[in-house]
């Protein structure tokens, strides 16, 4: 006869039941106090990164149109389930970041407290859950969930995962059919906060697995599977429907990938970076002190190559956890078997079967961390002594005062940036953040540095072999485009301008010409160059890139103006007078523009037109005071005439 294995569930009585809350809830309101007051440090933190594009300069957030807009909208790269949370925010407490911050603290508090019912409802084991909720509340990995304002996302849509995982339970246990009306629900409004809750069905599928096939003997592991499946063949075939559908949506409707090949350059290079970053996220959990904001490449050692040996250590390392989830399947240790199979179908959306452009992050850890809460908790339970008790006191409150001074981290942009930055050196978004903190500031010396670096790295696409071509690229009947070839391409051109602030003008058309070949606003980029081969004196030269700007995009207004500039330079004002018309055509109410039409009318005789394009000019404004007075002395001076 083989061992038997439970599935987690025990009868008790009434008054053990009764007792449990008691002793319960003390412990429990003491944990989220105690969480609550290391992540007060949170609270005096402003916006950082991805706060100012998401929240803080969110146009969406101003009223409640952007609520219509939001599902009108609703497969789009954004979410909007987490985007009306900001808007309910910002209608409590205005733009201040404490509400924010706030609120994001309030929402793990709740997702702690909803961890520790899963937990309870899983395993009917008081003091196991406990200390499982207890690590999982002050664990320093989630400080990128939690103090992070953009890294609610994750905070919320685990909430959501969770709660569809309860009212399962709720539905296993009562066989009430109004409970899957609450999952569907819960599974929709995570999704919509991020598409990580996408791995909730599988983790229903996975609670209905280990603790709902009954006190059976240890089968084969496909016999069980399959008899799962056909016992929930209804449900499973909705959430098969449900997920090819919104596979589809992402496929043919969106865009969030950013990703337009494999990590490393193929697939098997990619199979071997995710491993590797599958392995360090277990590093991360067991040693949480070197944490940062920001896993942008360079910063990962990326596999460019097959024969990357850490990365076959790595994929090695995953293949033995797996086969240690079948084991203790097998020796009926469903805590250990389900924890291991908990983390990697957790982190199965950001796996990278389809690429995306964010490697890796630790607010990714926030829902699989609890596979390892779950493990010390079972270490606690199967090697207990008194000692283990004061050890575990003191490794959460090591937890909390690491939450409470990383969470500083993210007191503002720059501390964020420099933190990170002294973390990450190669990291090109971190490099690229702090170029523009520095060039919005007019600090150009220190932009300058962070943008030669952005350059100097160079796109991942260099190292993996991938030809550079064009940044758009069909994939699947769609467009999509590389994220980061934009960091590129704006690098140059503030690198550019600021050469050229210098006088360094052939350095500037040198970075941008070697912008060129990502694809992006290649028309902007040959204006600039013009305009650099214009400040160097070189007119013939500046009005042939010009005109290439022109034949790529003919309504671009600056290469058609500076068509009309350039020739009037040279002293050909009926081309000059060509170009600044059709520039009219694209922007008639530019000032300058019509300056310039109107002097070069009057210049050729046509004074009534003249003066009616100089008019225009003072009508919209935006002449500099020389110009004005110049304007209004030619027409003063031909008024009478024109009278006459």
């Amino acid at each position: 006869m083989g061992k038997k294995r439970s599935s987690g569930f025990k009868k008790k009585s009434q008054n053990e039941v009764y007792e449990n809350k008691l002793n319960v809830v003390p412990y429990l309101l003491f944990l989220l106090g105690f969480t609550f007051f290391f992540y007060s440090s949170s609270l005096t933190c402003g916006f950082v990164f991805d706060d100012f594009n998401l929240v803080k300069n969110n146009p969406f957030l101003r009223g409640i149109k952007s609520v219509s807009y939001l599902f009108s909208h609703f497969f789009s790269v954004y979410r909007p389930i987490r985007t009306l949370s900001y808007l309910l925010d910002a209608k409590i407490g205005g733009m201040d970041p404490l509400y924010f911050h706030l609120f994001n603290v309030l929402y793990h508090l709740l997702a702690v407290f909803l961890i520790y019912r899963l937990l309870l409802l899983l395993f009917g084991e008081r003091r196991y859950s406990l200390l499982a909720t207890s690590i999982f509340a002050l664990h320093p990995i989630h400080v990128d969930a939690v103090t992070y304002i953009s890294g609610r996302r994750d905070v919320l849509s685990s909430i959501f995962v969770i709660l569809s995982l309860i009212f399962f339970i709720k539905y296993k246990k009562t066989q009430k059919f109004y409970w899957w009306i609450f999952i569907f629900i819960s599974i929709f409004l995570g999704i919509f906060t991020k598409e990580m809750a996408f791995s909730a069905p599988l983790l229903i599928f996975l609670v209905d697995f280990f603790f709902f096939n009954g006190e059976v003997k240890r089968g084969p592991l496909l016999k069980t599977f399959f008899k799962t499946l056909k016992r929930g063949i209804l449900y499973y075939s909705i959430f098969l429907l449900g997920g090819i559908f919104y596979l589809y949506k992402i496929i043919f409707h969106t865009s969030i990938s950013g990703r337009t090949h494999y990590w490393g350059g193929n697939f098997l290079t990619n199979v071997l970076t995710v491993s590797k970053v599958f392995v360090y996220y277990i590093y991360l959990l067991f040693f949480p002190f070197n944490l940062r904001g920001d896993y942008y490449y360079y910063t990962f050692p990326i596999s460019f190559s097959p024969g990357d040996v850490l990365g076959w250590g790595a994929l090695l390392l995953i293949m033995v956890l797996i086969y240690l989830a079948y084991y203790f399947y097998k020796r009926g240790n469903v805590k250990l078997s389900f924890l291991i199979s908990f983390f990697f179908i957790s982190l199965l959306p950001v796996s990278h079967i389809i690429p995306h452009h964010e490697l890796m992050a630790e607010h990714y850890l926030y829902l699989p961390s609890l596979s390892f809460a779950l493990f010390l908790s079972y270490l606690y339970e199967r090697y207990y002594k008194r000692w283990f008790l004061y050890l575990f006191i003191l490794l959460l409150i090591v937890y909390g005062v690491k939450v409470y001074h990383h969470s500083l981290n993210y007191r503002d942009q720059m501390t964020f940036l420099n933190y990170n930055i002294k973390k990450s050196p190669e990291c090109v978004r971190l490099n690229m953040a702090l170029g523009n903190d520095y060039y919005l500031n007019k600090d150009y010396v220190k932009a300058k540095r962070y943008y030669e670096r952005v350059l100097e790295l160079g796109p991942i696409e260099d190292r993996e072999g991938v030809k550079i071509s064009f940044s758009v690229k069909k994939v699947w009947g769609r467009d999509i485009s590389n994220k980061d070839f934009g960091y590129f391409v704006l690098a140059a051109r503030r690198l550019a301008d600021i050469y050229s602030k210098e006088g360094k003008y052939k350095k500037a058309i040198e970075v941008l010409k070697g912008a060129i070949r990502y694809g992006l606003i290649v028309d902007t980029i040959y204006n600039e160059i013009g305009n650099n081969y214009a400040f160097m004196g070189d007119i013939k030269k500046a009005i042939e890139y010009f005109k290439e700007s022109v034949k790529i995009n003919p309504k671009n207004f600056w290469s058609l103006n500076n068509l009309g500039v350039s020739y009037s330079r040279l002293g050909k004002y009926d081309e000059a007078l060509k170009w600044f018309k059709k520039a009219l055509l694209v922007k008639g109410d530019d000032t300058y523009t019509n300056y310039n039409v109107g002097l070069i009318l009057i210049l050729k005789g046509d004074r009534e037109n003249g003066i009616l394009y100089l008019n225009r000019a003072l009508k919209f404004k935006g002449l500099s005071d020389e110009d004005r007075k110049r304007a209004l002395e030619i027409l003063n001076k031909y008024k009478n005439s024109l009278k006459k």
